[in-house]
């Protein structure tokens, strides 16, 4: 399972951590366990969870596909 939140404007700081290297992001305070355990933003404009249904290298990376468990939608202004 994975967790996916899509940041609004009042995440610049969030988008800034994840953009760095070499830091723990996801043992924060800041995020929230939706029901299978995946973290994500509290206030996210959009979040889901997924389960793994297909993984494939591209690269030197994994391109994961997730299945969609949950999707809760909230308001505001996107980062990008």
């Amino acid at each position: 399972m994975f967790g996916i939140s899509y940041l609004g404007e009042q995440h610049r700081a969030v988008a800034s951590l994840f953009a760095t290297k070499g830091t723990d992001k996801f043992n924060r305070e800041w995020t929230v366990l939706v029901p299978h355990g995946s973290p994500v933003l509290p206030d996210a404009l959009f979040a889901m969870e997924c389960a793994v249904h297909r993984t494939f290298p591209v690269g030197d990376h994994e391109v994961v596909i997730g299945a969609v468990e949950m999707v809760r939608i909230g308001e505001g202004v996107p980062l990008v």
